[in-house]
């Protein structure tokens, strides 16, 4: 349990669906942001949309359905059991820009603070790392997703990534072969998490999911 301290953003982050409609999967709160960042909901397919407000300002929502073709479960498992059937479910996106200083955004009866500011996050505060391209300054996740109509489909990882991370130096940065790293969602979520570079969990938690005492797994 040396590092269950660095998940507990993570595992606040998100609840069951059946604890509340609206599930709030990005970003999570007390997150400090650098740059643009895209809050993310998930309800299920007949749900409203949700009201969401930012420092008491309604915020507009971009509605996405899952392809129905996109039905093995993700890579990015605390998010896919979240959604759950993608059948069912429906994600509501924006971009939030914010000027520096603290915000409050409303989520329904939820409340969550983000700062928006440079350098080091005051205590109580964690810096919320995203990959460059989620927080572009406009909302468009067909920059990875396969998206047609307000339909996402999914990413054909490594593709994507390969347009700016080639083979050779991901190998040199990983210190590892090529073939498992192209599953990149294994271990990083570019949406965002609390952990750097963009890891789901400490980088011995993730390597000890393949490897053993130095050794790979069989």
């Amino acid at each position: 349990m040396r590092y269950a301290w660095l998940l507990l953003p993570l595992a606040a982050l998100w609840t069951t669906a059946a604890e509340d409609p609206v599930q709030l999967l990005y970003p999570a709160d007390q997150s400090v942001l650098a740059g643009p960042a895209r809050l993310v909901l998930a309800t299920s397919r007949e749900a409203a949309p949700p009201l969401v407000t930012v420092d008491g300002r309604a915020l507009p929502l971009q509605r996405l359905t899952f392809d129905p073709r996109w039905q093995l479960p993700g890579k990015l498992k605390s998010t896919a059991a979240l959604v759950g059937d993608r059948a069912q479910a429906a994600l509501w996106c924006a971009l939030l820009d914010l000027p520096p200083g603290e915000h409050v955004v409303q989520v329904g009866p939820r409340a969550i603070r983000l700062r928006r500011q440079t350098g080091a996050a005051a205590a109580g505060w964690q810096p919320w790392c995203q990959h460059d391209a989620v927080g572009a300054v406009q909302l468009d996740c067909g920059g990875c997703h396969a998206l047609t109509d307000g339909v996402l489909g999914s990413v054909a990882a490594p593709g994507p990534c390969g347009e700016c991370h080639d083979e050779a130096t991901v190998q040199v940065v990983h210190n590892h072969v090529a073939h498992p790293l192209a599953r990149c969602a294994t271990c990083h979520d570019p949406h965002g998490t609390p952990l750097p570079r963009h890891l789901t969990a400490p980088k011995e938690v993730l390597c000890a999911r393949c490897h053993e005492a130095g050794h790979a797994k069989e």
